[in-house]
């Protein structure tokens, strides 16, 4: 391990962090989204479902699965 690197190229101390953009990212807005929605949080559940499709449209395109399914569930 020369200059404090690991194997995998990241710097001791440091993780690699995924911006919300991320697929995986957004997946997990939308599990929170429906989480929040089961306990009767239903404010919050639609900002962060409004919040989901807007980023997934932006990414992934309005015809993409994941960003119709998530249109869906607003309505």
């Amino acid at each position: 391990m020369k200059g404090g690197r690991r194997a995998g190229g990241a710097s001791d101390g440091h993780e690699r962090v995924l911006r919300k953009e991320h697929l995986s990212t957004l997946m997990a807005i939308g599990n929170l989204a429906f989480t929040l929605k089961s306990q009767n949080h239903h404010e919050e559940a639609i900002l962060l479902m409004e919040t989901c499709f807007q980023l997934r449209k932006q990414i992934l395109g309005g015809h993409y699965l994941d960003t119709e399914l998530s249109l869906e569930t607003l309505t």
